[in-house]
């Protein structure tokens, strides 16, 4: 059976009353769109990580900047001959004109714009896919809250058929064909509950600001 090998796959045993499916009403609180956003840029890893490297990327054209900077210096000497002491001092003025340094500041400065753009175009990703996911998350709501509904007329019609073959109105095919609608909702339900949970689990992804936290929520979804 499936518990089987799950029990085989992990290792211990597990109670099967935690895999039960509970029929209930689905309730989700996603907030302003907006909000959710926000946290999306604040939160996702691919964001943090692309913010992360066009940092670098500026201390790295920073580095290449100053190495190739003029330099001003300030120098003082003094000489001593018999009983005559001579001083001077002055500025120093350098300039570093070398190829190589052309090229570093170049290439640093096509590093930077390269990791601005690509910082950009994630965060650019993850608002559409927050909006994706909050939009299947509402829907699937929706969804779930109606096939529920159904179940329960099929339910109603299950009884309905049964009693009325007991009392010689309707044939044993109407009673099987009721008792294989609800059989059929109940699995439309099913689906459509697992859809739900995989959305928001991945509009939790996107936003949420722990993995333990997205992992909270959908337990308390389920």
């Amino acid at each position: 059976t499936a518990l089987a090998s799950l029990e085989a796959s992990i290792g211990e045993p597990v109670d099967a009353s935690r895999l039960t499916l509970v029929r209930k009403p689905k309730a989700v609180t996603l907030g302003d769109l907006e909000a959710a956003q926000q946290a999306g840029f604040e939160f996702n890893p691919g964001v943090i990580n692309a913010a992360s490297n066009e940092r670098l990327a500026e201390l790295q054209h920073m580095k290449a900047r100053g190495a190739y900077l003029p330099q001003v210096g300030y120098t003082l000497s003094q000489t001593q001959r018999g009983n005559n002491s001579f001083s001077s001092q002055g500025f120093t003025f350098s300039c570093p004109i070398q190829a190589g340094g052309f090229f570093s500041l170049g290439a640093a400065a096509a590093n930077m714009k390269k990791a601005a753009a690509t910082r950009r175009q994630v965060e650019e990703q993850v608002r559409v896919d927050v909006q994706r996911f909050y939009l299947l998350v509402g829907s699937g709501v929706n969804e779930s809250n109606q096939r529920l509904e159904a179940i329960n007329s099929a339910e109603l019609r299950v009884e309905a058929y049964e009693a009325s073959f007991k009392g010689g109105v309707s044939t044993r095919i109407d009673v099987l064909n009721s008792i294989q609608t609800l059989f059929q909702v109940n699995e439309d339900y099913v689906n459509s509950v697992v859809t739900l949970a995989e959305n928001y689990l991945g509009f939790n992804t996107q936003t949420a600001s722990t993995p333990e936290k997205a992992v909270e929520d959908i337990q308390k979804l389920l």
